[in-house]
């Protein structure tokens, strides 16, 4: 019996990742899952730390990066330096990852969490058959340049525990636009 329910999960996972994608009603959603599948397994692989996702990264940075640059039919990284500094999701990200992770994260004289913020962007128009596939070609192009490589392989650790992470993505005119975001969260010992 306890074999029915593994067996059904590999086969919900499964079909998931391989799901064809119909570019008439693509799921942004489902692409976000699995590239964050895919870029955790991807960290692993490479004998990197995996990475917590952060719903308060996503809401606050990811996705209006992403929308403003999808719907400006441009290819850029829009400035988070007063978003990042002044919009309190320093301290959303702490509760979720007091909440998720644990440690003790320090702060800054001004009462400010010690945290560093860095944004992968991808754009295709490369048509791919399955969600998986295009979320692997997003972190390959990321491998093919030094800097969003740098990032990608970077260690988000401190004092043992994990970072975090989310990403974005916007489907507009045959275009698919990907913002990604990493937070190293400094903690005691």
């Amino acid at each position: 019996m306890k074999i029915t329910p593994v067996l059904l999960f590999y086969f919900f996972i499964s079909s998931v990742f391989s799901q064809t994608i119909n570019y008439n009603d693509f799921d942004e959603d489902l692409f976000d899952i699995v590239l964050i599948k895919e870029f955790n397994n991807f960290r692993r692989t490479n004998g990197l730390d995996t990475l917590v996702y952060s719903s308060s990264l996503h809401n606050s940075i990811s996705e209006p990066n992403c929308v403003e640059v999808a719907n400006s039919g441009k290819f850029y990284h829009p400035d988070i330096n007063v978003k990042w500094s002044t919009s309190g999701v320093k301290n959303q990200i702490a509760r979720e990852s007091n909440l998720m992770i644990g440690g003790k994260i320090l702060k800054h004289n001004d009462g400010t969490y010690y945290m560093d913020t860095w944004e992968n962007a991808f754009r295709s128009t490369k048509k791919f058959n399955t969600y998986q596939e295009l979320a692997k070609f997003a972190i390959y192009s990321w491998s093919q340049s030094v800097e969003h490589n740098k990032i990608q392989m970077k260690s988000f650790k401190s004092n043992g525990l994990p970072g975090m992470f989310a990403c974005d993505t916007e489907y507009v005119n045959g275009v698919v636009f990907v913002y990604m975001n990493f937070v190293s969260i400094y903690r005691y010992n």
